[in-house]
């Protein structure tokens, strides 16, 4: 029903799993490889939230927000490393909150 609120306590969402096919420190090892800082800085957060590391601390430590942290981590569960490189996801406008 619209205007009423509730008394129940607020619960956060549940994390969004990483694909685990690489280890945190697999996935820094990459980095020392890639000459893209961008792709470094993506795969380093993804490393840290790995290591349990707040998305957003690990978010913070590679210079994006959070949602920026979580997009990447979506396409990276998609695609793997390779989904890494290029440019930032893209979320449809409806997600963005925009109209088309």
């Amino acid at each position: 029903m619209c205007g009423t609120f509730t008394t129940e306590p607020i619960t956060a969402m549940a994390a969004l799993k990483i694909r685990a096919d690489l280890s945190s420190e697999e996935l820094r090892r990459l980095t020392r490889g890639e000459s893209d800082g961008r792709v470094c800085r993506r795969l380093l957060a993804i490393a840290m939230a790995l290591d349990g590391i707040s998305r957003e601390e690990a978010a913070r430590q590679a210079g994006m927000d959070r949602q920026t942290l979580r997009d990447w981590v979506v396409r990276y569960n998609a695609e793997g490393v390779e989904g890494s490189a290029g440019s930032a996801p893209h979320r449809s406008t409806a997600a963005a909150g925009r109209c088309p």
